[in-house]
């Protein structure tokens, strides 16, 4: 349910970082990082930058049907 909800936060055209993405969907930053480390393994989401860097952000994948 939550990475459902994280996927359709989520935009092929748009990055956002893990805490902007804690804001729409109203969860914990610890929470949406965790929710995005499994959606990069399935290669469902995209990171723009090492997820240690401050500089990085996710965007769906643009083969991700919604």
């Amino acid at each position: 349910m939550a990475e459902r909800e994280l996927l359709e936060t989520l935009s092929p055209s748009k990055a956002l970082s893990a805490r902007e993405i804690g804001e729409v969907t109203g969860r914990g930053l610890m929470s949406v990082r965790k929710f995005l480390r499994s959606l990069i393994v399935v290669g469902l989401v995209t990171a723009t930058a090492p997820a240690s860097s401050r500089n990085c952000k996710y965007k769906l994948e643009s083969n991700v049907g919604r």
